[in-house]
């Protein structure tokens, strides 16, 4: 039946992917930061060879998104600041060691509680996107002596619950929900003795972050959709050809040669050890389209060489995927 779904995509025009919605808001960390933190600080981060102060070479998956689905964003609609945690922490702030030197950053739902303090009212026409996690957990494995994963988890899910919430309460109605990525096969972790707890941590956090989305959905009356960051990545490096890299483990970022050479770094996924090059955003923006008018029952066409980028963004997998990384963290900790 999934097969004859997907054959049935193939036939439908890309003409909807609009889908109604009036403008593209978003709220995050460094993965859909477009340059904020000067703008925010006052403070030239992170420097060159980044692009104009955004976390990879180029632009970032949400400003690919937005012509995608043919859709404005005019300046100040992008409140994602790197470093932002999914509460009001920020981890460049100085109060935790980090390169801003004042504490003027701050995470989701600072940047939430900014947006309506401003509009006090959202767009219900708009489509409100948020990604978070990764700076909740990152601390964490580098110091899991001292790291209460469940109780991070827990907190990061319910922070970015809140954040639906209050958008909802002010009268935002659609909302794009991004999971984490698999950390244990970022640069920084892979080959790491911490690799399978990455890996562990990020799909019980995708777990609990799947069962808060659908209950927050029944509950508020809301439109939301799940993307499977996850599942992309690791179709990705398994089938890497088919998206257009050749390197999925290294980072572009430690040689001069790639920085230097547009091309050269279209090969890669990754730019440094945690966020993709801009390439690797613009394939996560088109899968981020087509999950969107595949959950508006509208379509984008899924070719022959994106074949296996729709198994992996199919939500029976991705249950299924949530369920086996649980299970393999309840093991793990059962070990300790």
């Amino acid at each position: 039946m999934r097969r004859l779904f997907l054959l049935i995509i193939l036939l439908v025009p890309v003409s909807v992917t609009a889908a109604g919605f009036s403008t593209l808001y978003t709220f995050g960390d460094s993965l859909s930061d477009p340059g904020n933190i000067p703008r925010v600080s006052g403070i030239a981060y992170p420097p060159a060879p980044y692009s104009n102060y955004r976390f990879s070479n180029g632009p970032v998956a949400v400003q690919y998104l937005a012509p995608l689905l043919r859709l404005p964003i005019a300046n100040g609609k992008n409140y994602a600041q790197g470093g932002a945690t999914t509460g009001f922490d920020n981890i460049f702030n100085a109060a935790n060691g980090g390169p801003i030197t004042d504490n003027s950053l701050s995470g989701v739902l600072g940047q939430v509680q900014y947006y309506l303090n401003g509009t006090h009212r959202a767009d219900a026409r708009a489509l409100y996107v948020i990604w978070a996690g990764p700076n909740d957990l990152l601390q964490g494995l580098r110091n899991p002596a001292a790291f209460d994963a469940p109780v991070a988890i827990g907190r990061a899910v319910n922070n970015l619950s809140t954040a639906i919430m209050n958008l909802a309460g002010a009268g935002a109605r659609h909302f794009l929900i991004l999971n984490m990525p698999d950390l244990g096969l970022t640069p920084r972790i892979y080959g790491t003795p911490s690799q399978a707890t990455g890996t562990q941590l990020s799909a019980l956090f995708n777990q609990r972050l799947a069962m808060a989305s659908t209950s927050l959905q029944i509950s508020l009356g809301v439109r939301i959709t799940l993307f499977n960051t996850s599942g992309l990545l690791n179709t990705i490096i398994a089938n890497p050809e088919t998206y257009g890299f050749i390197n999925v483990s290294g980072q572009c970022i430690q040689h001069a040669a790639c920085v230097a050479d547009p091309a050269m770094a279209a090969a890669y996924l990754f730019w440094d050890d945690l966020h993709p090059t801009t390439h690797g955003h613009q394939v996560l923006a088109r899968a981020m389209a087509r999950k969107l008018n595949l959950a508006l029952a509208t379509a984008v066409p899924c070719t022959h060489e994106d074949h296996d980028l729709c198994e992996a963004l199919d939500t029976r997998a991705q249950d299924r995927e949530d369920k086996d990384g649980d299970d393999a963290y309840k093991r793990a900790s059962r070990k300790k």
